[in-house]
């Protein structure tokens, strides 16, 4: 989880009308998504004691790599292929990333993604 943004007020030492954060979250398992998710939309129009409402305006997507047996066949393939071309064989792995192509992988579907250079996780 990480506050992405936080913003609101017009100038410094003044309490303002209203405050707006983003905070991403990453999941390693549908569960997870769907707890965090519940318990958010729980927040949604709550008054505290001090006057202040809490409105959730986005709901949660989980998007990541599960890894299954048909995945792990593929990357299994694409690293024999890689293997006949002399490229230096890689780690496949989940790593809670966002990306275009998790929309395709949380419907079953077999993507490659990350595809660089050599770096840091």
């Amino acid at each position: 989880m990480n506050i992405g943004t936080v913003e609101g007020s017009t100038t410094p030492n003044t309490v303002p009308a209203y405050t707006k954060t983003q905070i991403d979250c990453r999941f390693t398992s549908l569960e997870q998504s769907e707890r965090l998710n519940q318990f958010i939309s729980t927040l949604h129009d709550t008054v505290t004691e001090k006057g202040v409402k809490i409105s959730v305006s986005d709901d949660i997507t989980p998007l990541f790599w599960r890894h299954n047996e048909t995945g792990l066949a593929f990357c299994h393939a694409v690293a024999q292929i890689k293997e006949r071309l002399s490229i230096q064989a890689t780690e496949w792995e989940s790593t809670v990333g966002s990306s275009d192509s998790n929309f395709f992988a949380a419907l079953s579907a077999i993507v490659i993604d990350g595809v660089k250079s050599n770096g840091g996780k």
